[in-house]
């Protein structure tokens, strides 16, 4: 079912959303503090250079007018890019390539046109988002690491609620409004299946209750399509009784 693929296309998105943005903030958080400095007196030096690597939107991100930047509403992309830019001499080399990696896919989905993924193309992308996150949450301390852990968890089996992934896209549009464009056009794909399925559950259960109450609106479309494919049998009759109380 098209549910189903978009389903396994929402619980990466959440996992690379959720895990990716987690990570990155707290990598920023340990290089700063380890840097006896504060974020502002890290950017100074490297204005021309972002400028360069980023969009107007972003680069305000960066360098807003009040001169104090919210690294709260930064993107994963642009997260990644002021890590590597600020601290990419002094991280490991398999750090600075597992927080690209994270970049990459973010930019992939942002700029993807399905919006759904197979059994296998989903199972080999999440195995390696699962172990990008563990990789980098390693060093962050013991909170960190069961958070990834739990996220890892969450969206590969937990049940998805779509109310709740509604609500993550209105959380995520405030600073990554790629990633919850793609989060809101499949949670609606999803809703609209599920709504149609119960509608339909819905109209068939009508239709029996009305058959077995005898319904006159009913009389014309009985005989000539059930009266012959539904016998007016003792077991028929009960079967009506339990859809009708379902």
């Amino acid at each position: 079912m098209a549910t189903i693929r978009h389903e396994r296309h929402l619980r990466y998105i959440l996992l690379l959303g959720e895990g990716g943005t987690l990570v990155l903030q707290e990598i920023l958080k340990r290089e700063i503090k380890n840097s006896g400095k504060t974020l502002e007196e890290l950017l100074i030096g490297y204005k021309s250079r972002i400028k360069q690597r980023t969009f107007s939107e972003s680069f305000l991100k960066v360098y807003p007018q009040t001169g104090i930047p919210d690294e709260t509403t930064w993107d994963i992309s642009l997260l990644a890019l002021i890590i590597l830019q600020l601290f990419g001499g002094s991280l490991m080399k398999d750090e600075c390539q597992e927080i690209e990696n994270i970049r990459k896919t973010r930019n992939n989905l942002a700029h993807t046109f399905s919006l759904s993924m197979d059994e296998n193309e989903y199972d080999d992308s999440r195995k390696k988002l699962a172990a990008t996150l563990l990789k980098l949450s390693d060093g962050l301390g013991r909170f960190i690491q069961d958070k990834c852990q739990n996220f890892i968890k969450q969206f590969d089996t937990g049940p998805i609620d779509i109310h709740a992934a509604i609500e993550r896209v209105k959380e995520f549009s405030r600073y990554d409004e790629h990633i919850s464009k793609a989060l809101w056009k499949i949670t609606k794909n999803i809703a609209d299946v599920k709504y149609q399925i119960s509608d339909v559950q819905m109209d068939v259960k009508e239709v029996l209750r009305r058959m077995y109450l005898g319904d006159k609106e009913f009389s014309t479309f009985q005989g000539k399509w059930f009266s012959n494919r539904c016998p007016k049998t003792h077991g028929w009759q009960r079967c009506l009784q339990r859809c009708v109380k379902v």
